[in-house]
């Protein structure tokens, strides 16, 4: 783990882990007025997802100049984007499986449209695990493996495949300045805060599911009551297990560095 944060500070931000809230208080907190929607002077922030394609290549070159850079890129675009020189590199990381459940609840109230033709509305938790599209596999299937360890047009034929992906995955979270999980995230934001240099703010939680899309979804959350259904889950969250762990230990060394100053 790296010390203090220097010039830049990147937020690899894998989706449903709060990192919206994240963001959003860690924008207002260094006082940066500018996005990468208008002219960025030197000192702004900017919003980089890897599934913008088109806006891509703009982006990093605007990520050169910004003061704190976040979204959903991966570790194909950290690589491309970090300076250990230069830059504060952070995450938060979620229990995979309350990671897929969270974002099957959010998926119910989504209304900005997909990339493919899917009505989350009308499955079933488990039918939304197999949806059978490719965009949507790498969404559901050790996102958080993939994103870490890779991207997400990468596809794993082998065991062998996969081992290296989450080797990848565990070297990036050793290499990075500050890692965080959302199971604790008061204590983890307000250490995160302390490290940068901002205010410890109360965090209003962003992206939260309405609550009749919540109910309604953990009505249709058949691994609760299925065994086959519970099978999928963990297909889909067993990669991710040992990368979460892995952060888990990476919080736990800096819990006991702090309690034995």
């Amino acid at each position: 783990m790296n010390g203090t944060p220097q010039e830049r500070i990147l937020f690899l931000h894998l989706p449903k882990t709060a990192g919206t809230s994240v963001a959003q208080s860690l924008i207002s907190g260094l006082d940066l007025k500018k996005r990468s929607s208008t002219r960025l002077g030197r000192g702004g922030w900017v919003l980089i997802h890897d599934h913008e394609r088109e806006k891509r290549r703009k982006l990093l070159r605007k990520a050169k100049r910004a003061r704190f850079v976040t979204g959903h890129f991966t570790a194909r675009t950290y690589r491309q984007l970090a300076d250990p020189q230069r830059d504060f590199v952070f995450t938060f990381l979620r229990d995979p499986a309350s990671r897929l459940e969270s974002l099957f609840r959010f998926s119910r109230a989504w209304t900005g449209g997909w990339e493919y033709p899917i009505d989350p509305a009308s499955l079933k938790f488990s039918e939304f695990l197999q949806y059978d599209h490719p965009l949507h596999r790498a969404r559901v299937d050790n996102l958080m493996t993939r994103m870490l360890g890779g991207g997400l047009d990468e596809e794993p034929r082998s065991e062998d495949d996969w081992n290296e992906m989450v080797g990848r995955a565990c070297r990036l979270l050793d290499r990075m300045s500050f890692v965080g999980l959302t199971e604790t995230f008061d204590a983890d934001f307000a250490t995160l805060c302390e490290t940068v240099g901002v205010p410890v703010l109360e965090t209003p939680r962003k992206n939260r599911t309405p609550a009749q899309h919540r109910e309604k979804a953990v009505a249709d959350d058949d691994t609760r009551s299925n065994a086959a259904a519970r099978d999928m889950l963990l297909s889909c969250t067993r990669h991710d297990r040992r990368v979460y762990e892995h952060a888990r230990r990476i919080v736990s060394a800096r819990g006991s560095r702090q309690n034995s100053r």
